[in-house]
């Protein structure tokens, strides 16, 4: 009797776990681009698991608690390439750091075995204030929602997907886009995103963005 009360409860908790992880990482509401909230709720998780498998903090829950320290974070991944993750955290009087992760690829290179690359580097104060300005030049907290998958007649296969999300003064943004459906804020951010992880048109790490320029 108590091994199948245990076997049941471990069942509820696997049920249970990535509505849970969902709602450690995106506040209720999230990624109302999608009309139909199931595909809400799919992404709400793919993205979460992500970022859990990744040891990646969830900038929301921060948000109240970042004592002045900005952070941005850009979590992209395509059917072709590895997930990856790239947060830039700015502290007040204080040096700007770049953490960039990305998620096991077979080789396990770190503690965690879904890690291939967990590496921190700094970035300069020229490096941040140009990062900024382009925040305030997309307007990037104002920008509204839009269809992942866009209005195309094409159908558009294996897309790459693209999750920024920002903390500063206790308030939290997070935007999707895809190389489906895209703004300025992918042209724009994601190679600023890029250049401070150091990922440049001779490593591996750009073949994605190489593919996104063609697409």
């Amino acid at each position: 009797m108590f091994k199948f009360a245990q076997r049941l409860s471990l069942l509820f908790f696997a049920l249970l776990l990535p509505g849970c992880l969902s709602a450690h990482y995106f506040p209720v509401g999230s990624f109302t681009e999608f009309e139909n909230e199931r595909d809400a709720t799919f992404f709400a998780k793919r993205y979460s698991e992500n970022l859990s498998k990744l040891r990646e903090p969830s900038l929301w829950k921060t948000a109240d608690n970042t004592q002045g320290a900005e952070q941005y974070r850009l979590l992209f991944s395509t059917g072709a390439s590895p997930v990856h993750s790239i947060r830039l955290v700015v502290v007040p009087d204080s040096s700007a750091t770049v953490i960039i992760k990305k998620l096991n690829t077979g080789v396990r290179q770190t503690g965690n075995k879904y890690l291939d690359l967990s590496k921190r580097i700094s970035a300069s104060e020229n490096e941040v204030n140009a990062f900024q300005q382009v925040l305030t030049e997309l307007d990037f907290w104002n920008a509204q929602p839009i269809d992942p998958f866009g209005t195309q007649e094409i159908i558009c296969l294996h897309p790459t997907f693209f999750l920024f999300e920002a903390v500063k003064s206790g308030g939290y943004k997070a935007h999707q886009e895809t190389t489906c459906s895209y703004t300025e804020i992918t042209t724009e951010l994601a190679p600023l995103f890029m250049e401070l992880a150091g990922f440049g048109p001779d490593t591996s790490d750009w073949t994605f963005w190489d593919y996104f320029n063609h697409y």
